[in-house]
């Protein structure tokens, strides 16, 4: 496995969310790892639908590989279904799939180069977690866990798993406790000539 420096200048906390120009709900598209656009919506086809955003060279989405394949295995049959979504506007389908294949992860991945469903969950880091449902109204977005607390400030296991914690509450008809709490990790690139 690779070694990323972590600096000071790649690692962001979240900030308040933006303002949104995002299309409806119907309308968000991102693509395949080969480019081949897919509507945001047809892949939302539980009740509750994860996405988590991740790039190639961000250490601490990296680090969170295992804690989501694990979610990914445990909570498939129970009306939920994960997807990572790539950030990684420069990389091409070689390069995503070497990554997937590095760190093993047992999700369906996505890629979102125009920044669609960036723009219409409010996601500002990687990796962020976004739950939706089947119309799109996003019911959580924040951290997979606590195991980063911010710049060289990491546990060896988390202590609280804030993406299971919100997906408990969504599962039990609660609204999660933290639904719009920022996350700690890589900012997401803007696309040229797009402030965010």
């Amino acid at each position: 496995m690779r070694t990323v420096p972590l600096l000071l200048a790649a690692l962001a906390l979240g900030t308040a969310p933006q303002t949104l120009h995002a299309a409806a709900w119907s309308e968000v598209r991102i693509s395949d790892i080969g480019g081949n656009p897919v509507h945001a919506a047809e892949l939302a086809d539980t009740p509750w639908t994860v996405f988590v955003f991740i790039a190639r060279e961000c250490p601490v989405a990296n680090r969170s590989a295992p804690e989501l394949n694990r979610l990914h295995r445990e909570y498939s049959g129970r009306d939920f279904s994960l997807h990572g979504v790539y950030v990684d506007i420069d990389a091409g389908e070689e390069a995503l799939h070497a990554h997937a294949a590095e760190y093993g992860l047992g999700f369906p991945f996505w890629r979102d180069d125009d920044r669609a469903l960036v723009r219409f969950t409010g996601a500002r880091v990687t990796p962020e977690a976004v739950i939706v449902d089947r119309s799109g109204k996003v019911h959580y977005r924040g951290s997979v866990d606590d195991r980063f607390g911010g710049f060289g400030q990491s546990r060896p296991a988390p202590t609280r798993r804030d993406l299971e914690e919100a997906m408990e509450a969504l599962a039990a008809g609660d609204a999660p406790r933290a639904a719009d709490e920022p996350g700690f990790g890589c900012p997401i690139p803007e696309v040229a000539g797009e402030t965010r």
